[in-house]
């Protein structure tokens, strides 16, 4: 368990790109299957992904073009985050 804790502590931006791609994706989801005539839920989740996916893209960018460094590891953070909210929506 210390090994866990160690880890969530040194990646914590990680597991942050984590948390808010499946929040975004559920949330962004919900809305296109809500306010779509006739849109499955699996094309809407699909579309929450995809949203979450380019808003995480689209920050990775913007820390770039302000000095920072392009971290391809929380694109695949945003991924994971993204498949998991994916499968929430789907299921719920």
């Amino acid at each position: 368990m210390k090994k866990v804790i160690n880890w969530l502590s040194n990646n914590l931006d990680k597991v942050t790109h984590f948390a808010v791609s499946i929040v975004l994706t559920i949330v962004i989801g919900a809305i296109f299957f809500h306010t779509s005539v006739g849109l499955p839920i699996l094309n809407a989740a699909t579309a929450g992904a995809l949203a979450a996916l380019a808003l995480g893209f689209i920050k990775e960018v913007v820390d770039f073009m302000r000095g920072g460094k392009f971290d391809a590891k929380d694109i695949v953070a945003d991924f994971i985050g993204s498949a998991v909210g994916l499968a929430i929506l789907c299921l719920i």
